[in-house]
């Protein structure tokens, strides 16, 4: 899940140069990335209010210049989302029009000639975006009303955990950040965390690269609560204190989890031969239902109960008669 933008390190991160150029060469689809200098891409303030002073903060907004006219801007609305949202669209229209206004009222832009916006929405959800990407009617009515209707679209950039290992990823910044806070493997914790270290180091982001490491050491703690580690400092000895820090965590949960997994362990043991014992004795048919009934079993009573029920069941109606009263 992407944190809220508003969250201090991702507002400073995602308000780096460096790291939007990366976000946009490793997760925008098509070619236009490619027509754009990246080299340029320069911050936009974001804060709209609108005339009833009613405002509204979109995530992030950059200027970028189009490579065939050195002197035209695109302007990009960079939208952080975690979850499918069915308006998205409609939010993005707001947010263009205000832009619009904005860029207007501080003459950075002719209402003769407004420049291009293309809001971008950042998806890092584990679910399949099923949102429409577009307002504007259905397609019969748009080929019908043609220019004279209000409509917007917008680019998905995806980047859920699939597609964070796909190739010319490598170095990627976003993509290093990205698997870092999707990864709950306390053993690969380390490794991932340098990655991005190294990304940020490499890039050029001194800020942000020092303010991961902060990141890092403020939500640990909420991420595995209760636990004490000593926090991680920049310097020649980072890479050891931040796997010394993951070793020590690693141990700690081991030791909490060394009771719950032993009975954990018997319990999927004993499972596993009281469905063969049914399957045995009264058939495949039988045996399917009781293993569904198993699954969902977190009682080792029960479970001690079922193993009597096939020995005492002499056919397959009982067993299952026995399955029903429960």
């Amino acid at each position: 899940m992407i944190p809220m933008p508003n969250d201090a390190f991702y507002k400073l991160c995602f308000g780096t140069p460096a790291v939007v150029a990366d976000l946009l060469r490793g997760f925008a689809d098509g070619n236009w990335v490619g027509q754009m200098d990246l080299r340029s891409l320069r911050a936009v303030p974001t804060h709209f209010v609108d005339e009833s002073l009613g405002q509204r903060v979109c995530d992030t907004v950059w200027s970028v210049k189009y490579r065939g006219e050195s002197e035209r801007r695109v302007y990009l609305i960079l939208e952080f989302q975690s979850n499918v949202k069915r308006r998205m669209a409609v939010r993005l229209l707001r947010y263009a029009s205000m832009l619009y206004e904005e860029l207007f009222d501080r003459g950075e832009a002719s209402p003769k000639d407004p420049p291009a916006i293309c809001p971008q929405v950042i998806y890092n959800g584990r679910k399949l975006w099923t949102a429409r990407t577009d307002i504007g009617g259905p397609a019969g009515i748009r080929e019908t009303v043609g220019p004279g209707r209000v409509a917007l679209d917008y680019r998905l950039l995806d980047a859920r955990p699939e597609r964070l290992d796909v190739p010319g990823l490598e170095g990627n910044i976003v993509a290093a950040l990205f698997r870092y806070e999707r990864n709950r493997d306390v053993s690969k914790a380390a490794v991932l965390a340098e990655a991005v270290v190294q990304a940020l180091g490499k890039a050029g982001a001194s800020r942000p690269r020092r303010a991961f490491l902060v990141w890092v050491n403020d939500r640990l703690p909420k991420r595995f609560p209760g636990e004490t580690l000593p926090e991680i400092e920049d310097g020649e000895e980072r890479v050891a204190m931040m796997e010394a820090r993951f070793v020590e965590l690693e141990q700690q949960l081991l030791s909490q989890g060394r009771v719950e997994g032993r009975v954990e362990g018997r319990m999927e043991g004993t499972k596993a031969v009281l469905s063969r014992q049914a399957r045995r004795l009264h058939g495949e048919a039988v045996a399917l239902l009781f293993s569904r009934w198993l699954e969902a079993c977190t009682d080792p009573q029960q479970l001690d109960a079922a193993a009597d029920w096939i020995a005492d069941c002499d056919t397959a109606e009982a067993l299952l008669a026995r399955l029903n009263g429960q």
